[in-house]
């Protein structure tokens, strides 16, 4: 990956005026293994030899070009605002492709001996976003701000093209033609703009410090996984929203307590009722919540915090299981150095990891996906800064 920016920054006073240029190019070349079965299933999948090696996604070139202003105005001392606005041409290129399934195919079954590319292309994104925002000082050590900005993903091209169906030849026996294929020139990728809002408050005043923020993220479409298809966009609104907050208080010099959390939702809209439902499981994020015990005496430090998982039901009979981790930590410093002891997982709490929930609900597999958090784990560590 090739980048690059540029930024030139003048003030005027109250005024203040950041503008500039950033650009960028990406490429990705994939490929995957496929193991000797015998090997493999003789040693219980123990030992495991590359027997061939194949395409798992077309080549891709993703460049972006991008020009930016922003600009920002002190308007009283307690009181100021800043706006910009963003311009970005993006363009986005896909290699000839031979369907990955089709390639698994010629390499393990001596019938299937060649098949056509899914034919590559280009394709260009113009792109103008917008972002404002303002801080306004309640008193010396309280404030709220409010924020407006535009996003704007282009997904995946590697996983959405290079699909295809085939039949075979049958003037060529062996060979595998098109019947029909996912590819940039006939089904251009369409960019999701995102409009964010975001209210917050924050505080730091003696013993105590607080922070919390609301926010409301809706997008034009959405973009969901396919087993067969790959990456799909779906004409259809797309809502985040909610809050996080934290909160810190000093009993004194040494002990301190804090909490923290943030709740989230992600909903789409079905254009044809207008209801709003909660997204699947596998498309959304996790609400969490958490709290620490802190001490600090001279050489000595030491820290036990939680974190909680909460559940999470979809509208589609899907279900996120929560779970609660402990950690505890200690450092102390030597006369040389300093010794940290670590027991994460201290309860050895037995849970699937959010991911390994969401694996299983976008892939299937059921224990195939089951990827388990660690269970209690004990680390030493000695370090000396020079």
């Amino acid at each position: 990956m090739l980048s690059f920016k540029t930024a030139l920054v003048k003030n005027l006073g109250q005024l203040s005026i950041n503008y500039g240029v950033d650009g960028y190019i990406d490429s990705l070349e994939s490929n995957q293994v496929i193991f000797d079965r015998a090997t493999s299933g003789a040693s219980g999948g123990l030992v495991n030899r590359t027997a061939h090696k194949v395409g798992r996604y077309p080549g891709v070139e993703t460049s972006s070009l991008a020009g930016f202003a922003q600009i920002g105005y002190q308007i009283t001392d307690k009181w100021s605002i800043e706006g910009g606005y963003r311009y970005q041409y993006m363009h986005n290129k896909v290699d000839d492709f031979v369907d990955a399934n089709q390639q698994v195919n010629i390499a393990l079954d001596p019938n299937t001996k060649s098949a056509e590319a899914v034919k590559g292309g280009t394709a260009g994104y113009n792109i103008g976003l917008f972002n404002a925002g303002t801080l306004y000082k309640l008193t010396d050590d309280s404030q709220v701000w409010a924020n407006f900005s535009q996003g704007f993903d282009l997904p995946d091209a590697a996983k959405r093209y290079g699909k295809g169906s085939y039949i075979e030849d049958s003037n060529n026996p062996g060979h595998m033609i098109l019947t029909g294929s996912t590819d940039i020139n006939s089904a251009r990728l369409s960019g999701v703009k995102t409009d964010s809002y975001e209210l917050g408050y924050r505080i730091d005043r003696g013993s105590i410090s607080f922070q919390t923020a609301a926010y409301y993220a809706i997008s034009d479409k959405s973009i969901k996984s396919n087993r067969n298809l790959g990456l799909v966009i779906e004409d259809k609104d797309k809502r985040t929203y909610g809050i996080e907050g934290a909160i810190a208080y000093y009993l004194n010099d040494n002990w301190s307590l804090g909490a923290n959390g943030h709740l989230v939702e992600t909903e789409d809209r079905d254009k044809t009722t207008g209801q709003w439902k909660k997204v699947g499981i596998g498309y959304s994020s996790a609400s969490k919540v958490g709290s620490w015990l802190g001490y600090s005496h001279d050489r000595y430090t030491a820290r036990l915090q939680s974190q909680t998982m909460l559940d999470r039901e979809d509208d589609y009979n899907g279900k996120l299981n929560g779970y609660t981790t402990i950690d505890f930590m200690t450092t102390v410093d030597l006369p040389v150095g300093s010794v940290t002891l670590a027991v994460n997982n201290l309860l050895n709490e037995d849970y699937t990891t959010v991911w390994g929930q969401k694996a299983q609900a976008l892939y299937g597999g059921g224990e195939r996906y089951n990827y388990k958090g660690r269970g209690r784990t004990v680390s030493l560590n000695y370090q000396v800064k020079y």
